[in-house]
Formats: structure tokens, sequence, C-alpha cells
């Protein structure tokens, strides 16, 4: 059949609008989203665990960051998630 549902996607971490202070110029993010689908973040594909799980230290230049997180399912439906971060050194 027919697959147009979007997968789900759901973003454990950073909330969106976190401010990251000095430290290591990077921020994690995770989240969820099922089992077979493909995440990105700003055009990079992470790995996928089994479950749908994925975590990742997403590097940040220095000011505003804008992480576009996308998953993307094998008919091609989308869900996209930002979140703002800043980076202060």
């Amino acid at each position: 059949q027919f697959d147009n549902e979007n997968p789900l996607l759901n973003i454990n971490e950073p909330e969106d609008g976190k401010t990251i202070q000095g430290g290591d110029k990077k921020v994690k993010v995770s989240g969820e989203t099922e089992p077979g689908v493909k995440v990105f973040i700003n055009d990079t594909q992470v790995i996928v665990d089994k479950d749908g799980n994925f975590s990742i230290d997403q590097p940040l230049n220095e000011g505003d960051n804008t992480l576009s997180i996308k998953a993307v399912d094998s008919a091609s439906n989308t869900t996209e998630v930002q979140r703002k971060v800043t980076y202060i050194p």
C-alpha cells in the first residue's frame, strides 16, 4: 500500500533556544524515530539503531546555530524539526 504518513521524529535534546557557554564547541543531539527511517542533521546522515534511536555530538559555530533534523522514510516522506542553539565561547 502507498505510505503517505510522515515518520515519527522526537528530539530529546537539545531543547530549542539552548545556549552553550565555553567547553566543547558541540552539542549532543539525540532523539527517536521509527526503525528503518533515515535521519539527517543539517544534511549529514546519522546512525539510527534498530529501535529507531539516535545520538550524535554535533559541532557548533560561534553564535547562533540552526540544527535541521530530518527523518526520511523509505517512501521519501519527511518530518523536519529545527532547533536553535547558541554557542558562546
